[in-house]
């Protein structure tokens, strides 16, 4: 009998020590200066059809909606994968029913039912500049994620900032210090982290609006 309660005790121990450090981790512990940002920053599950039954985990952020339907930007191939179809997917609890890919760009524009009310569009920065301090948020494997960088180069189409993502990160937003959106990221550089542009990002987002307004969908309501 003790050696049992002794190797019970054991994995007590060891699930107490496994949730402090997550608690104490500074990649997922939730920084005081992050909470519009989390009001804004989703988790989005994309199922494939494959006989694996694959499926994947990426972030995302609101950026607008109406008032039964949220949009939300994240990255192109979250949504896609060679030789799978699409399956569907959700925003946290709320149901994608219309995806747009860009051609170009690493990005995808999400209409998801119902609307998603405790979220709040975010933002979008009129310009970045080269060594701009940004943040990243965003729900890898589902779990809150939050790092801090400044970008290290920057180009027309894409920055790089000077933190390493980890699988999940695709599709989350990078923020200025004024919670602004400034870039979509989208994978790994060298170590570092690759986002889509701004400008980019406005004119795939000026886009595809003026597809659904075109549509017999709702007018829509962008954060700009």
């Amino acid at each position: 009998m003790y050696g049992k309660k002794g190797e019970e005790m054991k994995k007590i121990i060891a699930i107490v020590l496994f949730l402090s450090l997550i608690m104490a981790s500074p990649l997922l512990a939730k920084d005081k200066g992050t909470g519009f940002l989390q009001l804004s920053s989703v988790k989005i599950v994309t199922r494939f059809v494959e006989k694996s039954g694959r499926i994947w985990i990426c972030s995302g952020v609101v950026i607008g909606g109406t008032d039964t339907q949220s949009y939300i930007l994240t990255a192109k191939h979250c949504m896609e994968e060679d030789n799978c179809q699409f399956g569907g997917g959700w925003a946290n609890n709320s149901y994608i029913t219309k995806v747009f890919l860009d051609k170009k760009a690493d990005l995808a524009f999400l209409i998801v039912e119902p609307k998603l009310r405790k979220k709040t569009p975010i933002r979008i920065a009129k310009k970045i500049s080269w060594l701009e301090k940004v943040r990243y948020l965003g729900y890898p494997n589902g779990l809150f994620y939050y790092k801090e960088g400044k970008i290290i180069i920057l180009q027309l189409d894409g920055f790089v900032i000077n933190f390493e993502a980890i699988n999940g990160c695709s599709g989350g937003g990078v923020f200025n210090n004024n919670d602004e959106l400034v870039g979509i990221l989208t994978g790994i550089y060298f170590g570092n982290s690759y986002a889509i542009h701004i400008n980019v990002i406005k004119d795939f987002l000026d886009r595809t609006i003026k597809k659904i307004e075109n549509s017999s969908k709702p007018t829509s309501i962008l954060v700009k």
